[in-house]
């Protein structure tokens, strides 16, 4: 079989829609979380382990630290139970907890109330809520208890972090740690209002498109120091594993990392790359691990976005005839490189739209254009952040310098999509389609394209 990871990958769909299909909840043994849930807002005391990176938000004008605890035991009425499953933690307490801590707390389980963000949660193991209110106990009663390669990882997210609050001040702090840390909940709305419009909202969620960038800048500053080839491909997809961890192992960035494994393996190896096959090698990964992921937007978003470039682009670009292009001038090699970019652009909006209308209820016609200069804009101020970040350390004042040219370009990117956000027309509200249309949509686009290869 030439192409047996993307073909495992459809197997895997398949089979979970078969499984959804016939078995509708899920039921979980006795000790699950989820049971105790349904105790009518008693305060229980609950002993478990930090397993996410907690992170800071202000909710009602109060601090509040967010985190995802897995229980040990549970006590109710004086008698301490076994329990397993996943707690996602809302804390108003002083206490600082970290990734890996043992605690101890009392808090009135829940679920949550809205069922698309009980679906949500579902997806990621979540079946329970819980508050913990400044009067309420809470100890910690181990700490470093978790992976030590998690623990250097959000240690260095932290550094990361504060270096960017040193260098830079809202509301471009806020980007930045939304582009390169996957902390997007501080951006202000009206810039966010801005990315939705213009259907550019993928920039300010870590995916593929900045896991490759990140790669790309990985890949190039390590080459400076001399290291061979072989010897630079391995460092650089450990960066990528690193990266992947610092910001949450999202789906669409788990799916990026093990393609740039695998396209890097492929260079060590002088072999090329099978672009359906290592997407299929991460889809089948993520859902051997976790099979409700293929529910996620995250996840469904992701990977028919580089499905429709791997499979799209290359039709547009003989229809826009870009293959006629001398690129062996610099100005045709730079023409070549724009017209590629539009039929990418244009390949993601025609694979995306019945999605996008369904999830976010809106269609945008001048993203196409907007993504061809905002992801160079994109990736001009990821590199110059990286680069100002790294040479704070050694000469503060030239680490200034390149903060100050990456504030810049993200005022130039702002300003750029609000012009357009403002164009009339530039956007549309639509409502959610049946699935029947969307599955006909995707079959007569399949088709055109199959009909164009033969004709």
């Amino acid at each position: 079989m030439k192409r047996p990871f993307f073909f495992l990958a459809v197997f895997l769909i398949v089979l979970i829609l078969g499984f959804r299909f016939f078995v509708k909840e899920n039921t979980f043994r006795a000790g699950h979380i989820s049971h105790f849930s349904a105790y009518g807002g008693r305060h229980l005391a609950i002993k478990g382990t930090v397993t996410s990176d907690p992170f800071d938000r202000y909710l009602y004008f109060r601090r509040a630290n967010t985190f995802v605890v897995k229980p040990l035991l549970v006590r109710v009425s004086k008698r301490w139970f076994p329990a397993y499953g996943s707690i996602r933690v809302t804390s108003y307490s002083e206490s600082d907890v970290e990734y890996g801590d043992e605690i101890l707390f009392e808090a009135a389980l829940k679920k949550a109330a809205f069922r698309d963000y009980k679906n949500y949660l579902e997806r990621f193991g979540i079946y329970a809520l819980a508050t913990i209110s400044e009067k309420d106990p809470l100890i910690i009663t181990g700490r470093a208890k978790g992976s030590s390669f998690r623990n250097f990882a959000y240690g260095l997210k932290d550094a990361l972090k504060r270096r960017i609050e040193w260098l830079f001040r809202p509301p471009e702090r806020y980007f930045l740690t939304a582009v390169l840390l996957g902390e997007r909940q501080d951006i202000p709305e009206e810039w966010k209002d801005v990315f939705i419009k213009t259907q550019t909202m993928h920039l300010l969620a870590i995916s593929g498109l900045h896991v490759g960038m990140i790669a790309f800048i990985a890949f190039f500053f390590v080459g400076l120091f001399g290291i061979p080839r072989n010897l630079k491909c391995i460092i650089t997809i450990l960066i990528l594993v690193l990266y992947a961890v610092m910001v949450g192992a999202r789906p669409s960035v788990v799916r990026a990392t093990i393609m740039g494994a695998v396209l890097l393996g492929s260079y060590l190896a002088r072999r090329d790359a099978d672009f359906y096959n290592s997407l299929g090698l991460a889809a089948a990964a993520i859902l051997l691990y976790n099979p409700d992921q293929l529910f996620d937007y995250g996840f469904i978003l992701s990977f028919v976005s580089v499905f429709s470039i791997i499979y799209l682009t290359p039709h547009l670009n003989r229809g826009f005839h870009a293959e006629r292009i001398n690129r062996k001038t610099y100005w045709g090699g730079t023409l070549y490189y724009f017209s590629t970019l539009f039929s990418a652009s244009c390949a993601v909006w025609l694979g995306l739209l019945p999605l996008t209308v369904s999830f976010f209820n809106i269609i945008s016609p001048v993203s196409v254009i907007v993504n061809i200069f905002a992801i160079p804009l994109l990736f001009a101020i990821i590199g110059l952040s990286i680069v100002s970040l790294g040479a704070q350390l050694i000469a503060p004042f030239l680490g200034a310098v390149f903060a100050e040219a990456g504030k810049f370009f993200i005022a130039i990117l702002i300003s750029f999509l609000k012009l357009f956000s403002e164009i009339p027309f530039a956007y549309f509200e639509a409502e959610s389609q049946n699935i029947l249309l969307i599955i006909l949509y995707y079959a007569i686009l399949i088709g055109i394209i199959e009909y164009s290869k033969r004709h």
